[in-house]
This record gives C-alpha cells, sequence and structure tokens, in this order.
C-alpha cells in the first residue's frame, strides 16, 4: 500500500470517508456543546424564552433517542440543528391545529349564546309588555316605547 507525502492511504485502497465515519462515534456530551446554538434556533421559531427552552429539551430528548442512528458522525452539527429545525415546526403545526380547534369549539359554541342572548331579549320584552298592561290605560299610552305596537299588548 503506497502513502502519500502526508502518510494516508489513497481514498481507493481504504474505502472512502465513510469507513472513517463509521469507526468514529458520536457522544451526547459532544452533541451537548452545542446547547446554547439549538436554544438559539427555537427562540427564533418561539419567540419566547420558556417556550424555546421547552424546545431545546426536546430536541436533545430527540436526539438521545436517535443518536445510534447517527449514519455519518461527521454531520453530527447539521444532524441535530436539523432535529431543532423540525421540533420548531412541528410545535408551530400542532400550535396551529389546536388554534383551528379552538376557533371551530368557538363557532359552534356562539350560537348557542345567542340563543340565551335572544332567550334573555325575549323575556326582558316579555316582562315589559306584562308591566306595560298592568298600568292604567292613560299611563300604559305615555309610558310605551314608541317600537312596542298598539297590538302588541
Amino acid at each position: 500500500m503506497e502513502k502519500s507525502a502526508l502518510g494516508v492511504l489513497p481514498m481507493e485502497q481504504h474505502g472512502g470517508i465513510d469507513v472513517i465515519a463509521e469507526t468514529r462515534s458520536v457522544t451526547f456530551d459532544e452533541i451537548l456543546a452545542f446547547r446554547e446554538t439549538v436554544f438559539r434556533i427555537c427562540l427564533g421559531f418561539s419567540h419566547d424564552y420558556t417556550e424555546a427552552e421547552d424546545l431545546a429539551q426536546d430536541v436533545y430528548v430527540r436526539a438521545f433517542r436517535d443518536l445510534r442512528n447517527l449514519r455519518n458522525p461527521i454531520q453530527a452539527r447539521e444532524w441535530l440543528f436539523r432535529i431543532a429545525k423540525n421540533a420548531c415546526l412541528d410545535r408551530l403545526k400542532g400550535d396551529r391545529r389546536r388554534g383551528a380547534l379552538l376557533q371551530r369549539l368557538a363557532q359552534e359554541t356562539k350560537p348557542d349564546e345567542d340563543r340565551r342572548e335572544d332567550v334573555a331579549a325575549d323575556d326582558l320584552s316579555t316582562r315589559l309588555k306584562t308591566a306595560v298592561r298592568g298600568l292604567p290605560k292613560k299611563t300604559s299610552r305615555s309610558v310605551r316605547p314608541p317600537s312596542l305596537r298598539s297590538t302588541d299588548l
């Protein structure tokens, strides 16, 4: 095997960079070194400090769970940042879905609230009519609002 001037085998003879990458594994401590950058990515998506902390924790839980599936340890940094981006996008999708669900629920319950208001308005109208009917005729004509016709009484 011929080595180059630097003492390295040509790529054809040792199988290329994939062999080197496969022999080196990444430890969780090594990816923890990027926690500040992961937090900043999460903060950029969420715009909320507490939410970003929560997201960053989720990112590291996912990374810890999937660390053994990392194919190319040389790209661990990019892999981790991709996990961060995807975790943030997943949270945004979930927030949108929850928001749409809450909005739909609010619209479905609104007719009930409107009905309650209508019932309350009808009840008030009925009580007003009853009170006006109980007044002497002269007084009832002077108290009756213009919107209340004499046929309503």
